[in-house]
């Protein structure tokens, strides 16, 4: 991590990993939801004194709040993150949604109230510290991988040690939590993510597939966002991307980018403008089904967040 410093006092922090030498990634790679630097407000990722501080010619991200992206001209603005705002309560909340919701309220009480006949009673653990409730979550969550033809590796090597020592530590300000959605004495959905100034990450859900049909994955988002209150928190945010789950509960976006902040001149800035380049060229050539394949393939290789060796 670069500790920044102006006449003595400390002025901001980059936390990140160094990869082939002078480029840095996202500390925790695909875990976190969002990249950059911790700055005092007027300064910003793209001033160079930054990245020399830091002995880093390129800083790729994917998910730099836009509000921070100032000066960074291969920024891509075309993300968001959805959010949804709890501050004046739930039902205030989805009062001030549209039909897309009502129409989606209504399916989700059918199935919930199918789901308490056919299975049992419904009642969902906000914080469980059950051991083998977050074995069971987290078999869920590899299932769900190898339905999708992805590879099981959920909460395996670094990834399961910083899921289980943010599960075994944590402080009032900082906590994770696990959520758990049950029929009877049936687990039926389940979530692990991360509580801090009042905002719930929605980071890692899952639920049993045998299931489906009764939408746990929603109702047990219903359940958090009710119970929200009880536990301090006003914002649940879902990360970026625009998932349906998302966009029905949520009513707000955060704007995000993706790109790179590099130094001026450096073999890795030329490298990233290349790499543009020839992809705007090669997207406006190739039909519209395949034209985001290349952009994916060199972002997976070259400019993306994943972290070599620690997949």
């Amino acid at each position: 991590m670069a500790v920044f410093e102006q006449q003595g006092r400390i002025v901001g922090f980059l936390p990140f990993h160094r990869v082939r030498g002078r480029v840095g990634k996202p500390i925790g790679g695909h875990l976190n939801d969002y990249h950059g630097a911790i700055l005092e407000p007027g300064l910003g990722l793209a001033e160079p004194a930054l990245l020399q501080a830091a002995a880093l010619d390129a800083y790729d991200f994917d998910h730099l709040p836009l509000q921070f992206a100032r000066g960074i001209q291969s920024a891509d603005a075309s993300l968001a993150s959805p959010q949804m705002d709890l501050g004046a309560g739930y039902e205030a909340s989805i009062a001030a949604k549209g039909d897309s919701w009502r129409r989606g309220q209504r399916d989700m009480s059918r199935k919930l109230r199918k789901m308490g006949r056919e299975i049992g009673a419904i009642r969902c653990e906000f914080s469980s510290e059950s051991d083998e409730a977050f074995e069971m979550h987290v078999e869920m969550r590899n299932t769900l991988y190898r339905r999708m033809g992805l590879r099981a590796d959920y909460c395996i090597g670094w990834q399961g040690e910083v899921l289980r020592g943010l599960r075994n530590g944590g402080s009032p300000s900082f906590r994770s939590a696990l959520s758990v959605l049950c029929a009877g004495e049936q687990p039926v959905a389940a979530h692990f993510g991360i509580i801090s100034g009042g905002v719930l990450h929605w980071w890692f859900p899952a639920y049993d597939l045998r299931f489906q049909r009764y939408s746990p994955g929603l109702q047990l988002i219903d359940h958090c966002a009710r119970q929200a209150a009880s536990e301090g928190i006003s914002t649940i945010d879902f990360g970026k991307g625009d998932d349906r789950y998302k966009t029905l509960f949520a009513d707000r976006m955060i704007p995000m980018v993706k790109g790179s902040a590099c130094q001026q001149g450096s073999f890795s800035a030329r490298a990233r403008a290349g790499h543009a380049a020839i992809l705007g060229l090669v997207e406006r050539v190739l039909p519209a089904a395949i034209n985001a394949y290349p952009r994916k393939s060199v972002e997976r290789l070259w400019t993306g967040t994943a972290l070599p060796g620690r997949q």
